[in-house]
């Protein structure tokens, strides 16, 4: 698709180069806000500035001063390569946009209506040529399949619908595996949710009603077992249970298993987005001194006062001492904090 694309504007620019009547429009933009966006974009044509056309901080087209002719205008890099071939109509974008990086190899490539995008194929690249993502929007607003690529392999598939997730929506870890499921309505959790370890065992399910927890929410390790139960009503939790594999008794503490400084130590950590969920990733070690047969990254939620909002956690298995290994913590109900406190736990 993107060798077709490329090849097909290429032709339409040899079309129009080569035609004497048709003189070729240009543009350059000659004023940027503080923060990179484009601020005001001149127009050329034989060399005689025609238009401006000026945007917001947000980079979102706000007029255009003068006549931009309708058809194909290019824009070039500083050595004369290509870097943008645009189709205007009535002094608005309406057609086909893409951009190349210096290095001559696609950056964007999508389609307009009225200056917002529109279609189904609106695809970007890295530098190396690299699949980034795709997009459909209608006008202006993303609506269908979203995908999402690191290093040309699929990371994110879903589907959004005025901007905001909608139905069925995965995540994939880098070997193929599903990380993550769950399904949406009108951008709110429901049903649902599953998260994965990496061989493809279930490590997580929860129910969600209306963007709430509502019914069962269970953790296991990547054997099967069961290590944590709860039951939650409306968001509200009922009851909670947790389980030791060998003989259900309540889990331990870290503290009182192992004692000194030996500890699960949290390497790193930042807060981020996932699918368009607010997750905690980072790094924990083993420094216990033990094997682990599993552990639990706990997060609370805290406000500008201190007050708790609410708790989160992850878990993992089979890790020996010394050894590493990546937490996600999911914001199931979306807490807005001000700040929060991450405490591991080794369980058995």
């Amino acid at each position: 698709m993107k060798k077709i694309t490329v090849l097909l504007f290429m032709l339409i620019i040899m079309a129009i180069s080569s035609s004497s009547s048709i003189a070729e429009v240009t543009s350059e933009i000659t004023q940027r806000y503080a923060n990179g966006i484009a601020k005001e974009v001149t127009f050329y044509e034989h060399n005689k500035m025609i238009a401006h056309k000026l945007f917001d901080e947000n980079g979102v087209a706000k007029e255009v001063v003068g006549n931009i002719p309708d058809g194909f205008v290019s824009r070039y890099y500083s050595d004369g390569k290509l870097e943008l071939l645009v189709q205007y109509k009535n002094n608005k974008i309406n057609g086909k946009q893409i951009e190349y990086y210096e290095n001559g190899n696609l950056k964007v490539s999508y389609n307009l209506k009225d200056n917002l995008f529109e279609g189904h194929q609106n695809a970007y690249y890295d530098e190396n040529g690299k699949l980034q993502s795709i997009t459909s929007f209608v006008a202006g607003k993303k609506n269908g399949v979203i995908k999402v690529f690191d290093n040309g392999i699929l990371q994110l598939e879903g589907n959004l619908k005025n901007g905001t997730p909608e139905g069925l929506n995965k995540m994939f870890y880098p070997n193929g595996q599903i990380k993550y499921e769950s399904n949406y309505k009108e951008g709110k959790l429901d049903g649902i949710l599953r998260t994965f370890y990496t061989d493809g065992h279930l490590q997580r399910e929860m129910y969600f009603n209306d963007g709430a927890l509502d019914g069962y929410a269970r953790n296991y390790d990547n054997e099967g077992n069961l290590l944590k139960e709860e039951y939650y009503e409306k968001g509200k939790k009922i009851k909670s249970t947790t389980k030791n594999k060998a003989d259900n008794a309540p889990r331990k503490s870290l503290k009182s298993v192992i004692g000194g400084n030996r500890h699960i130590d949290i390497l790193s950590h930042r807060a981020t987005s996932a699918a368009g969920i607010p997750v905690i990733v980072g790094e924990a070690q083993n420094n216990t001194g033990r094997y682990a047969t599993a552990i639990e990254i706990s997060v609370t939620y805290y406000d500008e006062n201190g007050d708790v909002l609410g708790t989160d956690s992850d878990f993992f298995a089979h890790l020996d001492t010394k050894d590493k290994a990546p937490f996600q913590i999911v914001n199931l109900n979306e807490i807005k904090y001000d700040h929060y406190k991450l405490r591991a736990t080794i369980l058995f």
